[in-house]
């Protein structure tokens, strides 16, 4: 109920799932999320209601992305990329600790470009990475640019941790 503002009497209970991280499926009219069991934390949600009139920019619904994750507890949360997709724009965003940029710690949002609706949230990475992590380079940012020197064009260069083993 706090996650979409919805009113808790809304909400009927659809089911649940089982697996790497069990949920409860619940419904509030054309709203529909997972909550996890444990913590009653949202997995995803989707939200087949268009938005309203208007048309917004990608920068635009970078800001109200940006503020709907941060109400909702994900302020460490980082811009990664943006694809639009027909009437919506799907962002995503990343964990960052000590500035390193943490890909598996990952969210999704879907926002209705007709008005900047969240029509979609997806958190499952960023719940089952998340978390404080020891973070010693295993080759420098001079190391790893001297190795590709020649072979590709780099756009960008900064640490992130490469999963392994499940783990992020």
């Amino acid at each position: 109920s706090a996650f979409t503002g919805l009113r808790p009497e809304d909400f009927t209970l659809l089911g649940r799932s089982e697996g790497t991280l069990p949920c409860w499926l619940l419904s509030a009219g054309e709203v529909v999320l997972r909550v996890t069991r444990q913590g009653g934390l949202v997995a995803d949600m989707v939200d087949a209601a268009g938005g309203w009139e208007g048309e917004l920019s990608p920068e635009e619904a970078l800001e109200k992305a940006r503020k709907f994750l941060s109400e909702r507890g994900y302020e460490s949360a980082a811009e990664s990329y943006w694809t639009r997709e027909e009437e919506s724009i799907l962002l995503s965003f990343h964990g960052v600790q000590e500035g390193v940029t943490c890909y598996p710690d990952l969210i999704k949002l879907r926002l209705d470009l007709s008005g900047g609706k969240v029509i979609g949230f997806e958190a499952v990475g960023w719940l089952m990475n998340h978390r404080q992590r020891e973070l010693t380079p295993a080759v420098s940012v001079e190391e790893a640019r001297a190795a590709g020197a020649g072979e590709v064009g780099i756009l960008s260069e900064g640490l992130a941790p490469i999963p392994t083993r499940g783990r992020g």
